[in-house]
């Protein structure tokens, strides 16, 4: 009686162990919220950054890196998390952006982020848990890409960059 109790009670706890490891962390979207992500962005004029995680929560170099990026990424950026193989699971309707991020992520150890434009068209870009273990400054320069990406975003937008009064004052000059 007491092994099928300890059988049960270890089934259990297998199973919440595995549940919990899809479980989405606070403060972010989960993928299947992509468009809610992408909608939010454009209104707070945010970038996009997907967190593509492996299967192994165990690592604390991964533990790290995801610490680091989440850090450095969530100012400027809305929050989307996916594990390695649910993004491939999902990768026929996934948008064309993130076809090559599902097929060349690696899973394991590993934590990368992909940071897009709202519209989810263009790749500002990516580090993953390598590059941030090895190179200090790595995430110093991702933030530095973002805020020259938002520089050009915000001047693309503008209205040819001319202010509405001086319009006004070139047509009521003599």
């Amino acid at each position: 009686m007491k092994r099928s109790l300890l059988a049960v009670a270890f089934g259990l706890l297998s199973a919440a162990i595995c549940f919990a490891g899809d479980s989405v962390p606070s403060g972010f979207l989960p993928m299947s919220k992509l468009a809610e992500a992408q909608a939010k962005a454009k209104q707070t004029k945010k970038f996009v950054a997907i967190t593509v995680h492996g299967f192994d929560d165990q690592c604390p170099y991964t533990a790290d890196a995801f610490s680091k990026g989440t850090t450095a990424l969530r100012s400027s950026c809305v929050m989307v998390y996916v594990r390695v193989k649910d993004l491939r699971a999902s990768e026929s309707s996934l948008p064309a952006a993130l076809k090559t991020p599902a097929q060349t992520t690696a899973d394991g150890a590993n934590v990368a982020f992909y940071v897009y434009d709202p519209d989810m068209g263009k790749l500002i870009t990516s580090v993953d848990r390598g590059k941030i273990q090895h190179d200090p400054q790595i995430l110093t320069e991702t933030k530095k890409q973002i805020s020259e990406a938002r520089k050009q975003t915000a001047g693309s937008s503008a209205t040819s960059g001319l202010d509405e009064l001086d319009a006004l004052k070139k047509h009521t000059s003599p």
